[in-house]
């Protein structure tokens, strides 16, 4: 009695199978694999955003003398000044971690509130100079704050 294998013919149709299906197999695990590791990087760079976000809020409550139009006073050290530029150039680093992981319009919307803190500064000569460090989107972003109108806080 013979099998099913037993005939040479069917014995390569399924072993044309079986390599096929081996390959599908092997196809759609490199995919996933390859969609899991993308994922998983998103989900780095988000936690690292989201960490320097929290870093820059804290920063944010210990220099409260930081914000709108720090940069225009006189009455500023050297020193002080230098602080102030590495408190704006921190936050910027977040907002382009930021970008590089989603760039819809809520998030820019977001940034750019903080950003208008700091529209002198971002205005400035000096910031001009640093600008071109930082990437096309951030550029974009800082140059939409800084052509509206001066940014002021109304407590009332």
């Amino acid at each position: 009695m013979e099998t099913i294998a037993a005939t040479k013919p069917t014995a390569e149709a399924l072993a044309r199978w079986a390599t096929a299906f081996g390959i599908v197999i092997a196809v759609a695990t490199g995919i996933l694999a390859a969609a899991h590791s993308f994922l998983e990087r998103r989900h780095e760079r988000w936690l690292r955003a989201r960490e320097l976000c929290d870093d820059y809020l804290k920063m944010s409550i210990d220099h409260p003398e930081f914000f709108l139009g720090y940069w225009k006073r006189k009455d500023i050290s050297r020193v002080d000044r230098e602080r102030y530029v590495a408190f704006v150039s921190y936050m910027l680093n977040g907002v382009e971690d930021i970008l590089l992981i989603d760039r819809r319009v809520e998030w820019k919307e977001s940034l750019k509130g903080d950003l208008r803190f700091h529209q002198h500064f971002l205005r400035s000569e000096y910031f001009a100079k640093l600008k071109p460090g930082y990437f096309e989107p951030v550029r974009e972003v800082i140059d939409e704050v800084i052509t509206e109108p001066d940014f002021e806080v109304s407590y009332a």
